[in-house]
C-alpha cells in the first residue's frame, strides 16, 4: 500500500494552485486554457507544433458551450459547431453539417434525472475507460462534513444498494470487516467510460462507478473501501440539492454533478491514451499535472473531427446522419 499522506503532503507542495490561466505542452501540440476552482472554465485554444491554431472554444464548468473551431496544420479550417451544452450542438461549417444536429436535449425525466444518450454498440467509433480520483481540494461540495461519503454509507448500511469488493462490481463486499473508527475517508475514485458515436462525432462520459479511499489511522495505508454502481445511485443522489457560484444553473444536485462531470478530479489509469512519456509539464504550474490526460482527450476528440473531415473518401455522409 502506498502511503497516502506523503503523497498528499507532495502533491499539495505542488500542485493545489488554481492560477486561473495555463499553458500545457506536448510532443504534438500545446495549448492554453483556463480554470476556476480545479474545473476547464473559460476559453481554451490549442496548437501546432508548427504554431497555427488547431482547436478555439470556451469552456464552461468542464463542458464545452458556445462556439468551438478546428482547423489543420496548414490552417484551413476544419468543422466549427455551436454548442448549447456538452450534448446538444448544431453543425456550423462545412456546408453538409449544417443541417446536422447532435440530436439530443438535455432533458429530466419523471424523477429529475438527466436522460442519457442512447447508444448503440455497432454506432461507437471509439471508447476509453479510466479512472479518476477526486479529492477534497476544489471539491467542497463533496466533502464538507463528510457529506458524499455519509450519504453512500447510509445506503451501503440500510442494504439501499449493493456493496461491491472491487470495480468489477460483480463480487460483493464483506462489510462485517470494515471498522469506521480505524479510518478517515481523504477521497474518491471513480471509474467512467466514455464514447464517440458515430453519427454524433462528440465524446459522452459515463460515470459508471464511485469508490470511497480511506487511510487507517495507525498505519496511513490507503484503502478501497467499497465499490458502488452509479446506475443504483443516481434515485438517491439527485435528492441531493448543491448550490455553488461558480457551477452553472444546469447542476441542481449531486447527481447533475456527476452527469456533467462538473467536479474537479485527476486521471490515474486509463485505456487507449498514447503510451508516450514525452511530455513536459511547466513544474510551477499545478494544474497540467491534473488535468493532462483531460487535456489529451479534447485533443484526441479533435484529432478524429480532423482527420474523418480531411479523408472525403471514408464518406464523410455516414458520419452525419439527419
Amino acid at each position: 500500500m502506498k502511503k497516502l499522506l506523503f503523497i498528499l503532503i507532495a502533491f499539495l507542495l505542488v500542485s493545489f494552485i488554481d492560477k486561473g490561466h495555463h499553458w500545457y505542452n506536448t510532443y504534438n501540440y500545446y495549448c492554453k486554457y483556463e480554470t476556476k476552482n480545479g474545473l476547464l472554465n473559460g476559453e481554451y485554444t490549442s496548437y501546432y507544433p508548427n504554431r497555427k491554431k488547431k482547436a478555439q472554444g470556451v469552456f464552461s464548468a468542464n463542458c464545452r458551450v458556445g462556439i468551438w473551431s478546428v482547423w489543420d496544420e496548414k490552417g484551413k479550417l476544419i468543422l466549427k459547431r455551436n454548442y448549447e451544452n456538452p450534448f446538444d450542438y448544431s453543425g456550423i461549417y462545412p456546408e453538409e453539417t449544417k443541417k446536422h444536429h447532435a440530436n439530443y436535449k438535455l432533458e429530466r425525466d419523471s424523477l429529475g434525472l438527466y436522460k442519457h444518450v442512447q447508444l448503440k454498440e455497432d454506432n461507437i467509433f471509439v471508447a476509453y475507460r479510466s479512472w479518476r480520483i477526486i479529492e477534497p481540494i476544489f471539491n467542497p461540495i463533496l466533502f464538507e462534513n463528510n457529506r458524499l461519503y455519509n450519504l453512500l454509507n447510509t445506503l451501503v448500511q440500510t442494504k439501499k444498494v449493493h456493496a461491491y469488493a472491487n470495480d468489477s462490481l460483480r463480487s460483493l463486499k464483506d462489510l462485517e470487516k470494515i471498522n469506521a473508527d480505524e479510518f478517515s475517508i481523504v477521497g474518491f475514485k471513480t471509474m467512467e467510460d466514455a464514447f464517440m458515436e458515430k453519427a454524433r462525432l462528440s465524446i459522452e462520459k459515463y460515470t459508471i462507478g464511485i469508490c470511497p479511499m480511506a487511510v487507517y489511522k495507525n498505519t496511513s495505508d490507503t484503502i478501497e473501501l467499497y465499490w458502488l454502481g452509479m446506475d443504483e445511485l443516481r434515485n438517491s443522489l439527485v435528492k441531493e440539492s448543491v448550490f455553488s457560484k461558480y457551477l452553472p444553473p444546469s447542476i441542481n444536485n449531486l447527481d447533475d454533478l456527476f452527469f456533467l462531470h462538473s467536479f474537479s478530479s485527476r486521471v490515474c489509469k486509463s485505456y487507449s491514451f498514447d503510451a508516450d512519456n514525452t511530455h513536459y509539464l511547466q513544474k510551477k504550474d499545478s494544474m497540467n499535472l491534473i488535468l493532462r490526460a483531460d487535456l489529451d482527450m479534447i485533443e484526441n476528440e479533435h484529432n478524429i473531427w480532423i482527420y474523418l473531415l480531411s479523408h472525403p473518401e471514408i464518406g464523410l455522409a455516414q458520419y452525419y446522419q439527419n
